[in-house]
Formats: C-alpha cells, structure tokens, sequence
C-alpha cells in the first residue's frame, strides 16, 4: 500500500530518470563539463523536471484517475523512447502526423521483435505492478491540502532552481531548440495536441477558381503529358548525377535529362512535404490546417481542363488528390512484384503504359513511388539490383554496420533509378501519339547513421542537411520542348540555381501555361527558358 502523493512522486522519478535518456545524453554533451558546478546545474535540471512532473501528476490524479493516467503516460513514453533510441529522432508534430497517416506496411517495418521487447520491459511490466498495486487515499479535504503543498512547495523550488542557474538555463534552452522535442512523454503529447488542432475545417480558398490556359504551339493534335514522379525517401546525397562516388545513375547518365543539384524539401516527412509541394503557399507560409481547405496544383490543374491521374504504391496521396483519378496499385496484386499487400515500384510501370496508350487529351499522371522508404532498405528492390554487399537485413538499424545500411539504401536508388528510366522509355514508345515529358522530385531525404541519426522526420529547423537536400530532374521529348517553345540547353544552363519544393507548384502550371492569380513567375523553373510562349505577369 502507498499514499497517493508518494505514488505521484515515484511516478514521476519514473518518467523523468528512465524515459528520458536521449534528453539526458543531449544535456550532459552540451555542458561537456566534469566541474563541480555542472554537476550541481545537472541536478537541479533533474530536480526541476521531477518536481514540475509531480505537480503536474498531482493535479491529475485521485481517486479514480491516478492508476489509469500513469499507466498511459508509462506505456506512451515506453513506445516514444524506444523509437527515439533505436533511431535518433526526436519527436513532434510532423512525426505524430506521420503515424496516424502512414499505412499498416510501413508501420510493421518499424516493430521489431527488439522494440517489442524494450516496450514490454519499459511499459507493459511496470503498467501490470502498477495495476496490481494499492494506494491509499485520504479524505478528500487533506488529500486537497497536500496537493496544494506539492504544487507550491514545487513551483517554489523550481523556481529558486531556475534563478539560481538562470545563465546557464538561458545557454541550453538557446542553443538547444530540440530539446523540448526530447522530453517524454511532453513531447509526444504537445504534438498529439498540436495534430488534433490543426485538423479542424479550414476556411476554402479557391486557387483554381480564375485558372484558364493560353494556347499552345500547334503540333498535329498530339496531347502533351507531364509524368510527374514523386520519389521517396530519396537524398541528393546518394545520386551519383550529383556527386555521389558510387554509380547509383548507370541509366539516367545516359538520357538527355536535366539535373538539379541544389534542391531542399518543404519538410521532413512525407506528412508534411507532399502536400506542402503542390501548394501555392510555399514552405514559409505552409500550414496543413490552411493547406487542407485550398486548392492545390492537382485541382488547379484540373480546373484548367487538364487530365489527372494518380498512380500509388505508397501510402495514398494525403487528401490532395480529390479531384484526381486514383489508384493503389497493390491493389492489383502481381505476381512477383506484390507480397503482403506491398509492392516494388515496378507496379506502377503497368498502369502508366496502360494510360498512355489511351490518352486524348493534355494530362498530369503522378506516380507515388515507395522509393526508399526505410528502415527496411532492402524490401524495397528485387533481388537483381542488390549492386552494394553486403546489406542490412533488419529493420533495426541500430544492430547494423553503417556500411550494410548505406548499401542497401544505394540498391534502392539504382531501383529508383531504373524505374525512371523505364518512365522515359515509354514516353518514347508513344511519341506518335503524344508530347511527353518528365520531372521527378522526392519528398525529403533520409539519415543514415550520420551523427548517430536514422531515417527522417527531424523538425526542419534541426534537420541534417540528409533529410532536407533532394534530388529532383527533368526528361523533355523533342515534341514536348516544340510544343511549349522550350529551351533545353537554357534549362540545363539554369539547373545549378537554388530551387525547392515551393516551385513545383508554379513550374508545373507554366509548362501546361496554365494562368492564375496565383501564379508566380520568379518560382517557375522554365519561365526563362520558354521563349516567349506564355504570356507572364
């Protein structure tokens, strides 16, 4: 048997000493120091969390609330520390909207039989004793009176903590934004809250309500058709059309395709990036609340008499297809490319040929690919384009060299890059039939072990520069760049300047010469480079 206000404070040495060892390590590294006075400011760091966690606990619980909020608050810090441990990431909003808009499939690869294990240990273990346990509670009035001791005696001696060390708070807190990131269970429920909020009904804005389309060159008829590629999880770092050391592009080094090596994504999950870039907002202005009730370039488009097509093998287009034709393609199940309800990315190549050969009219086909979508590297290819060995096997990669991961992330770029390949190769089979042309561009990049950071999802203002620097380029068939009076070597000359995910919107609406109030000229890639075929403002 245990007084509830001793049950509140061992709960909370609980929370702060065992959950929070990624905040702890990040607080030791940043004082780098064995002095007196460091020990002294680490203590009162510890002191000042366990205190205001208690407080907290104590304005939470009694009577019936005391046993059911500690245990969620245990097993949520136990599921959060062990996705923070076993990959580096620290977590916020974007990561909380990335696990309630991911897919059952990327989810299994994330729980391996060692965090199974770390959650029993660190959540359903102390959560049965804690079940099992009895405390004792006091009447209602003295009950309320130690509370109210707690509270203030607390908030007293926290604050006489923080003055006492306030320089050294002051330093941390400015030269450490991500700690708040790292504090478990605050953290996950801050971005839990921050999620939810956003999801209420934005007010509409009609982008596409003025969108119209000046004319073309006239080129017998022939439909023009923009594939527009969204690679996965794929980091400029590791294409070899940039600068990577291994040959990761043996096929697209030998198109005539345009490279654009200083690319940054909008953000650091697909959560937030692929909606960000088909917005008209740009990556300064982007909120998914303002996002979610604005017409994107899809609809855009659409509502300028373009065709669009979604083709997906990832995890959907998060809501910003709705005026497109979509279709899963796992859902086509093939034998050799499909098991379990997931699919290589060579499932997409059917449904594109199938298009193709039909099309009539001017038209946008997305093709969402699975790319390189960790921590399972090596689903994410056949066998045949297993280049780099040896490769990690597990979706742990912590228990892995560095080199087996960074090889088997390299076999899913030359994946990637066949599948491009094959993209350009059948926009030239139909040729006589269309003008076709191609832009990829991935969602955001990936860590790989660098500074002891794994996969993506950082809060971009921390991020690594391998979660933010992608890879994006351009394919245009000869009746493409006729049709839309574009200058190929002009662009070639251009792809060295700075872009990010803010001009996709206005670069794809240019190159359709699609006209709206919400056009940009300077955030169109090709403007310069179409000789005087659209009419700017």
């Amino acid at each position: 048997m245990i007084s509830l206000s001793r049950f509140t404070l061992l709960s909370a040495l609980w929370l702060i000493s065992v959950y929070n060892f990624p905040f702890w390590t990040t607080v030791v590294s940043a004082r780098n120091s064995e002095q007196i006075s460091d020990i002294a400011f680490l203590l009162s760091a510890f002191s000042i969390l366990v205190l205001t966690f208690n407080s907290l606990l104590a304005l939470l619980t009694f009577r019936h609330t005391a046993k059911p909020i500690v245990i969620s608050l245990l097993l949520l810090s136990a599921a959060a520390t062990s996705f923070m441990w076993r990959f580096g990431i620290v977590i916020d909003k974007s990561v909380i909207q990335s696990v309630f808009e991911t897919d059952w499939n990327e989810v299994s690869d994330l729980l391996s039989m060692r965090f199974l294990i770390g959650f029993a240990l660190l959540g359903v273990v102390p959560a049965t004793l804690i079940s099992r346990l009895h405390v004792r509670l006091q009447p209602w009035s003295k009950e309320l009176r130690i509370k109210f001791v707690t509270v203030v005696a607390g908030t007293l001696v926290s604050a006489l903590l923080i003055w006492t060390f306030s320089a050294e708070y002051s330093s941390l807190l400015r030269n450490h934004r991500d700690l708040r990131f790292m504090l478990t269970p605050t953290n996950v429920i801050n971005s839990l809250f921050g999620y939810l909020k956003q999801q209420g009904t934005p007010k509409p804005a009609k982008v596409a309500s003025n969108a119209y389309r000046t004319a073309d060159n006239p080129t017998n008829g022939k439909p023009s058709v923009l594939v527009l590629v969204i690679g996965e999880t794929a980091r400029a770092a590791d294409f070899s059309l940039k600068d990577h050391e291994r040959d990761t592009n043996p096929r697209l080094k030998k198109e005539n395709i345009a490279y654009f090596p200083r690319v940054s994504a909008c953000g650091t999950s697909t959560a937030i990036s692929l909606p960000c870039m088909f917005s008209d907002l740009g990556e300064a202005n982007y909120n998914p609340n303002k996002a979610q009730g604005r017409d994107n370039l899809l609809d855009t488009l659409t509502s300028s008499g373009i065709e669009v097509n979604w083709l997906d093998n990832n995890s959907g287009c998060k809501g910003i297809c709705g005026r497109a034709v979509f279709e899963h393609l796992a859902s086509r199940n093939i034998k050799g490319l499909c098991e379990g309800g997931e699919c290589f990315d060579e499932i997409l190549l059917p449904g594109l040929r199938e298009r193709l050969a039909i099309l009539k009219k001017d038209s946008v086909l997305v093709l969402h690919m699975k790319g390189s979508h960790g921590p399972a590297y090596y689903r994410r290819y056949p066998q045949q384009f297993e280049s780099f060995t040896p490769t990690c096997k597990s979706v742990d990669l912590s228990r892995c060299p560095r080199g087996t991961i960074h090889n088997a992330y390299d076999n899913t770029i030359i994946y990637t890059d066949f599948i491009i390949s094959e993209i350009i190769k059948a926009l030239k089979t139909n040729e006589d039939s269309l003008n076709g042309a191609l832009l990829y561009i991935s969602d955001h990049g990936e860590s790989l072990g660098e500074n002891g950071l794994y996969l993506h999802g950082m809060p971009k203002l921390f991020a690594p520069r391998e979660q933010v620097e992608i890879p994006m380029l351009a394919w245009f068939s000869k009746g493409f760049t006729k049709q839309k009076n574009l200058d190929l070597s002009c662009v070639k000359d251009n792809r060295k300047r700075a872009y990010s995910h803010d001009n996709l919107f206005h670069s794809v609406l240019g190159l359709f010469n699609v006209r709206t109030s919400f056009y940009t000229t300077s955030l169109d890639i090709f403007t310069m480079c179409r000789r005087g075929s659209f009419e700017q403002k």
